[in-house]
């Protein structure tokens, strides 16, 4: 038997797959790759859009400066004018005719809605003049003026409790005051100068122009940053001087925005000087926004500077914009790279998992004909080339043993030894008839490729119902069933094999004779029983093959086909495992040739359903003619017998019993008869 000298290791199939390894590192390259890529060229979008955004900011900056400067530049020039001349050429503050004259060529370069005014320091003194659209008039002229249109509260009887008032009393030079609500509710702004005269103190009274911020705000409302940005004027201790106004009417959610972005700020500028920016980001509402402070110096003591407040996105939209082109061409160029790299390591992987998978077939003996697919890796190639030698190798070795033991052998994973089991199989052996007097008549060349032909076919249809074919024995088959695998209805199967074998020769006889090839009409003997079946050899060489009394029986009873005419003969312990699904006529009980004792046999007629019903009722008369033979009625056995003959002269068989039983009817019983017919040749 065989030992367990195992050359094969055992392998699983753990582990992942070649191509499956080398798209994984080729996706965790490229995608950290890519989003490094992303990321830097992101970084620098954002860089360069920020410094965009700076000088946008700057550029808005500009043109607001420009706009304040336009709108009060001549402000401070007028006041220190109007000083001036009081102070050189009207002594006399009493005389208000003076002063209206000053204040009304004053109020004239000025735009419209913008007052001038003055008020004496002891409140006695009081004048205001304002430039409305079609020139310049006095609106005051009195002491202590109170229902005055201008700065200051509403309700104060004393000019000077007003803010500009507050403010200029000890400006020296031309100052401003912050924004501030005049008396009819409009935001705006004063500048304010005092009036000494030489030689007393304090001043005589305080000079002021209110200039209404309404042209300002309606032109920061007209400026666009962005998608929803706006421009704002704050003053350095963080309160808005002007913000934005749109058809002259103030967006409190506006104000509450630009509040809460100037308090994201800290609530001052401390750091904002001229040309400096101070911004931060801030939440309002769901929504990012950036704000900025641009330090602007318009005119000199007018502490304003300029606010931006935008939606984060409208400052990085392009470096968003960039970042999603940034990631779809990333991403494009990722999954094109992955692709390629995927087609590569097909290239590669595909022809190694192809001879992976040609080698587990073949590690099963399931061996094609497909030659290896080529790589452009060059030990791939050389590997395949190997497994194509590999495999023409086995497949001449399961053209000189059994395939059923060549599987084995390779796929069992044990080095093969001498060594036999006792197995119950059924035996098939096949003979050419006449085949001496055939090969005598043709060309030797052309005999092999018939004979050829002939046992491809008979392997064929031994095979397939798993039979092992043991060897080819001129022009006989020895082959046998159950071995070396288990074959539950061997016996059922060795008789359809059978079958199969006779009416392929017989039914291309008629073509054979007219095509003039040799014609070939087979034999078969079947028999079953316990042998020995294994390797059998020397320890060099050996073969896979069986041994024992039934393969002679199998032998004797394909000779003995010619004694009867028959093609199969089975023994009857053969029949019996065969089961139902035959058709048998009993034959006779024999002595082979080499063993002693009498042996049932039968004749195979053919499958169940499938003998015609006149040959039917001959077996069946031909039977009972046997049983009277066997039973020593050899008068009545010749009468059957030869009724048969009359019938089917052709039935060699009938023949013989009816010669046979004839003569010993002339005889005495033969003492102990028992009905054994001995063949004492082979």
């Amino acid at each position: 038997m065989e030992t367990e000298n195992r050359v094969l290791p055992a392998t699983g199939n753990s582990g992942m797959g070649l191509r499956t390894i080398l798209q994984i590192l080729l996706v965790a390259l490229v995608i950290p790759a890519a989003g490094v890529v992303a990321g830097l060229v992101n970084f620098e979008a954002r860089e360069a859009l920020s410094k965009l955004a700076e000088s946008h900011f700057r550029s808005i900056t500009q043109g607001a400066t420009a706009k304040i400067h336009e709108h009060l530049g001549n402000i401070p020039r007028g006041l220190s004018e109007i000083e001036f001349l009081l102070r050189h050429h009207d002594r006399n503050l009493d005389e208000h005719d003076d002063i209206k004259t000053h204040l009304l060529t004053q109020a004239i370069g000025y735009p419209a809605g913008t007052m001038v005014g003055y008020g004496s320091n002891d409140g006695k003194i009081y004048v205001l003049a304002r430039r409305d659209e079609l020139g310049a008039s006095i609106v005051a002229d009195g002491e202590s003026e109170s229902s005055r249109t201008h700065g200051g509260p509403a309700d104060a009887s004393d000019f000077r409790q007003s803010t500009w008032y507050k403010n200029g009393v000890t400006a020296t030079t031309p100052a401003w005051t912050k924004t501030y609500r005049f008396s009819n509710g409009r935001a705006g702004v004063s500048a304010v100068m005092s009036h000494t005269i030489a030689g007393q103190k304090p001043p005589a009274g305080v000079f002021h122009v209110d200039i209404p911020l309404a042209a300002i705000e309606a032109w920061l409302g007209t400026v666009k940053v962005g998608h929803g940005g706006h421009v704002f004027l704050i003053h350095h201790d963080g309160t808005i001087a002007a913000e934005p106004r749109t058809g002259g009417k103030r967006d409190l959610a506006l104000a509450r925005l630009l509040r809460a972005g100037i308090n994201a700020l800290g609530g001052t500028l401390g750091s904002v000087t001229n040309g400096k920016i101070q911004s931060s980001a801030f939440e309002y509402k769901g929504e990012r926004l950036h704000m900025a402070i641009v330090g602007a110096e318009a005119i000199a003591g007018l502490d304003w500077h300029v606010g931006i407040a935008v939606p984060e996105d409208d400052v990085l939209r392009l470096a968003n914009k960039r970042m999603q082109n940034t990631i779809f061409f990333a991403a494009a160029a990722a999954i094109l790279v992955i692709l390629l790299g995927a087609f590569l390591a097909s290239r590669i992987a595909g022809p190694l998992h192809n001879i992976t998978r040609e080698l587990g077939e073949v590690a099963q003996m399931r061996i094609n004909e497909i030659a290896p697919s080529k790589s452009i890796v060059r030990e791939v190639n050389t590997l395949g080339e190997a497994l194509g030698s590999m495999k023409s190798a086995l497949q001449s070795l399961e053209r000189y043993v059994p395939p059923e033991v060549a599987r084995r052998l390779v796929t069992g994973g044990k080095a093969a030894t001498i060594g036999v089991e006792e197995r119950r199989l059924s035996i098939f052996v096949s003979d050419i008839e006449g085949f001496t007097g055939i090969a005598e008549t043709l060309d030797g060349n052309y005999l092999i490729e018939e004979l050829n032909s002939y046992f491809d076919n008979m392997t064929l249809a031994i095979q397939v119902r798993h039979g092992t074919i043991d060897k080819f024995m001129g022009d006989g088959i020895l082959a046998f069933f159950n071995a070396p695998q288990d074959v539950p209805d061997h016996a059922a199967l060795s008789c359809r094999a059978a079958l199969e074998s006779v009416a392929m020769t017989e039914d291309v006889v008629a073509s054979r004779i007219e095509e003039g090839r040799p014609v070939f009409r087979i034999r078969v003997g079947l028999a079953v029983g316990k042998v020995l079946v294994g390797n059998v050899g020397s320890s060099e060489r050996f073969g896979y093959t069986v041994i024992g009394d039934t393969v002679n029986v199998a032998a004797r009873l394909e000779g003995v086909n010619k004694a009867y005419g028959t093609r199969i003969i089975a023994s009857d312990d053969l029949r019996a495992d065969a089961g139902e699904g035959f058709e048998w006529r009993r034959l006779d009980r024999v002595a082979v040739a080499g063993r002693a004792g009498g042996l049932p046999i039968s004749e195979l007629l053919g499958l169940e359903g499938e003998v015609d019903t006149e040959r039917l009722t001959l077996r069946d008369k031909y039977e009972v003619s046997l049983d009277a033979y066997f039973a020593g009625e050899f008068q009545a056995a010749t009468d059957g017998f030869m009724a048969l003959l009359a019938a089917n002269p052709a039935d060699k068989a009938a023949t013989v019993m009816a010669e046979r039983a004839a003569r010993l009817a002339a005889q005495s019983v033969p003492t102990e008869w028992d009905g054994v017919y001995v063949f004492n040749k082979k």
